[in-house]
């Protein structure tokens, strides 16, 4: 699909969208749980032109368990003071927005809002870039784009530009939404350019990416540094496979260890209930290679669901690995991932 048949048809769903929040004055705006620059910077987004442009009296933001500490840091430096349900109860409502969602599981204990608003026949909206959407067959209107890079590109391309030229604040976070997601642009593609140019009129890259420049808490530093000695490290046909374990910080933990030479960073976690692999593809992997590794992995594995994009994303796993288990378990991780290339 071209630039220009994508452009036509995001500007298709805009008028869907836009016939369909006349009709209403209340919204709730759910994204996944531990929202990260880019859910919270598309969640805000989609506040502010529910209040401003049509008027809303009430617009709930909610994320099981709240925005990244990351994306707090952003609001915070952009002095943008945002209330978020987080946690307890909240009531379906009668028009509901998904952000930045692929599948029910990310939403955490809100998936059951999602599941109340299907029983009573709510309005849903999906504002959403993954590729491989779960809850798309939910949406009564969609702005989704699995072309765009993250879902703060498809509203910057989408939403009236006088909203989004004349609101500073919006137009960083929108921004800064692009920038995380693409880390920086690796992962760009043509819209990401358009959208960046258009936000840049009322945000400079340089301010916004100022920033998000972070000083490192300890625990990060020890985080990385962990998952390195915990390393089990296998080539093949001049490929590297990197897999390790930590307990946090695994997203930096996969781009560090991408960082420093490998080609596959797998990175493992585990909660009460579950587990997650983190995985990120050096750009000597190629798209084919990386979206056999990801089914090779889903395959081999009780998944609950999977997100992200095809080259940096998460496979949750439906069960919790026991302490004891993990060393062994990246290993076999490594040499599963090796075998199939």
């Amino acid at each position: 699909m071209s630039l220009q048949e994508t452009l036509t048809r995001l500007r298709r769903n805009w008028v869907t969208l836009k016939t369909l929040l006349e009709k209403h004055r209340e919204a709730v705006i759910l994204t996944h749980r531990y929202a990260d620059v880019d859910a919270t910077a598309s969640s805000i987004a989609l506040k502010k032109l529910l209040e401003d442009l049509f008027g809303y009296k009430s617009v709930t933001l909610a994320s099981w368990e709240g925005p990244s500490k990351v994306a707090l840091e952003l609001l915070e430096k952009l002095n943008l003071a945002i209330d978020w349900k987080i946690a307890n109860e909240l009531e379906a409502p009668s028009l509901l927005l998904l952000v930045d969602v692929a599948s029910q599981h990310q939403l955490g204990g809100f998936s059951k809002v999602l599941k109340e608003a299907l029983k009573r026949s709510s309005s849903i909206v999906l504002v959403d870039h993954h590729a491989h959407s779960k809850v798309a067959t939910y949406a009564s209107v969609m702005l989704y784009e699995p072309r765009c890079s993250s879902s703060s590109e498809i509203l910057a391309l989408t939403l009236p530009s006088r909203f989004v030229s004349s609101d500073e604040g919006i137009s960083c976070l929108l921004l800064a939404g692009i920038i995380a997601d693409t880390s920086r642009y690796a992962r760009a593609s043509e819209t990401t350019f358009l959208a960046s140019y258009r936000l840049s009129v009322s945000c400079r890259y340089s301010y916004i990416t100022g920033l998000m420049a972070r000083n490192e808490e300890i625990s990060e530093r020890l985080a990385r540094l962990k998952g390195l000695q915990r390393s089990v490290i296998r080539k093949k046909n001049g490929i590297v496979v990197v897999a390790t374990y930590v307990s946090s910080y695994e997203g930096q933990v996969a781009s560090s260890i991408v960082s420093l030479g490998a080609d596959i960073a797998l990175v493992v976690t585990r909660k009460d209930e579950e587990s997650k692999i983190t995985y990120r593809f050096s750009h000597r992997i190629n798209d084919e290679t990386a979206k056999k590794i990801i089914d090779k992995i889903v395959k081999r594995e009780k998944v609950k669901s999977w997100g992200g994009h095809l080259r940096a994303g998460a496979i949750l796993l439906d069960y919790s690995l026991n302490k004891r288990e993990l060393s062994k378990y990246v290993k076999s991780l490594a040499e599963h991932v090796v075998d199939g290339l």
